[in-house]
């Protein structure tokens, strides 16, 4: 779980603008290997701002899932 933090923590540095940090972690099934789900939720505001998927193995980024329009600028990709 510690790689699959500094994964979240480098995702969100460079692709989100550092304006959402991890909330919740829970491992899943995923299509190809087990996946860590991290909810992620605003600095400031402290809502739910989107799901970031991370393979529990590989550590590849899965998928980021926007939950709500991001008041900041910063995208989904």
């Amino acid at each position: 779980m510690d790689g699959a933090g500094k994964i979240a923590y480098h995702y969100i540095r460079v692709h989100l603008a550092d304006k959402v940090r991890p909330a919740k972690v829970e491992q899943e099934d995923g299509d190809s290997e087990r996946l860590w789900v991290m909810e992620m939720i605003g600095r400031e505001s402290g809502g739910m701002e989107g799901e970031l998927r991370i393979g529990a193995e590989t550590g590849s980024i899965y998928s980021w899932d926007l939950m709500r329009a991001m008041s900041t600028g910063a995208s989904s990709g």
